[in-house]
Formats: C-alpha cells, structure tokens, sequence
C-alpha cells in the first residue's frame, strides 16, 4: 500500500519500486481467476474443478520444460 500512495504524494518510483510492484501485480494475476470465480453466484462449487484443471496445466508444463 505505502508502494502506491507515493504517485499521490508527488514522489518519483525507483527502478526497485517498478520492479516490486510488476512483481506484486503478477502474483494477483495469478490468483484473480479464483477470485472471480467465488464473486460469482455458484462460484465456490466450481473452485475444486478449476483448481483440478490448474493443477493439470502445470503438470504439462512440467513434462515439457523436462524433454
């Protein structure tokens, strides 16, 4: 939070501050797939699905980073 306030405050970001908050962005990016789902009415039963599905992905990307 302190991260963001500092364009409101007139402060320039650092290169250190750009690269934290890319960071912090592509971890929410991460999770705002399950977000959304359990914002949506039904949502909460179609979680495990989607969490199986998720979890299925990355094995595949596992076997082929390997070969």
């Amino acid at each position: 939070m302190p991260l963001s306030m500092k364009s409101l405050s007139k402060r320039q970001w650092t290169v250190r501050d750009n690269r934290k908050l890319k960071h912090c962005l592509k971890h929410l990016s991460r999770i705002g797939a399950y977000v959304a789902m359990v914002a949506v009415p039904g949502g909460l039963a179609v979680l495990p699905v989607m969490a199986w599905w998720r979890s299925r992905r990355r094995g595949k990307r596992a076997a082929d980073d390997a070969e």
